[in-house]
């Protein structure tokens, strides 16, 4: 287990503050079917995948990744990120 983007970031949906990561990875989030670190796992590799198409210039999968970013982030009750 390992601590990435959102092991700092505060949900408005779940009660996390102070929360080690140990218990917040075990937060589900039922819209996810998955667990708080999966899905934190799942936005790590959406964000790595949208700098790649970014840096292909691949808009259609720029628009898609956004999306499925943002879809994360709402359903987490984290920031959700203002794509241009």
């Amino acid at each position: 287990m390992h601590e990435n983007l959102t092991a700092k970031k505060e949900s408005t949906r779940f009660d996390t503050e102070g929360m080690d990561w140990k218990d917040k990875a075990q937060i589900f989030i039922p819209e996810l079917q998955m667990n708080w670190e999966e899905a934190s796992d799942a936005l790590e590799k959406s964000w790595k995948s949208y700098k790649i198409a970014r840096a292909s210039n691949d808009q259609m999968e720029m628009n898609v990744l956004a999306v499925r970013i943002n879809n994360i982030q709402e359903w987490m009750g984290i920031e959700v990120t203002e794509f241009e």
